[in-house]
């Protein structure tokens, strides 16, 4: 992995973190000159009691991402195909 300089994601910043061909999907992570903690992404991110910790040495790499922009974007993207599809179509087939 490169650029590992200790800092803080955004709490809301989702996290894959890679280790042994499995992923584990965390937000609210700090990365450390050592250790990564996050917490999973199915809790709060302030839920400290959730937090996990991983020495960078099991972690094959990290990939930062959004979720929930994703869905939004597929959620818009799938709505307005529906209203162009609609409007083309608009009285075809009718009386």
């Amino acid at each position: 992995m490169e650029d590992l300089t200790p800092r803080a994601f955004p709490a809301r910043a989702q996290v894959q973190v890679w280790q042994d061909g499995r992923v584990t999907l965390l937000h609210g992570v700090r990365l450390e000159s050592d250790t990564l903690d996050g917490v999973p992404f199915i809790k709060a991110p302030t839920c400290d009691s959730c937090r996990v910790h991983l020495a960078l040495g099991v972690v094959d790499s990290l990939r930062t991402g959004n979720k929930e922009r994703g869905f939004f974007r597929t959620a818009g993207l799938v709505l307005a195909m529906g209203a162009v599809w609609a409007y083309l179509f608009r009285g075809v087939g009718g009386d």
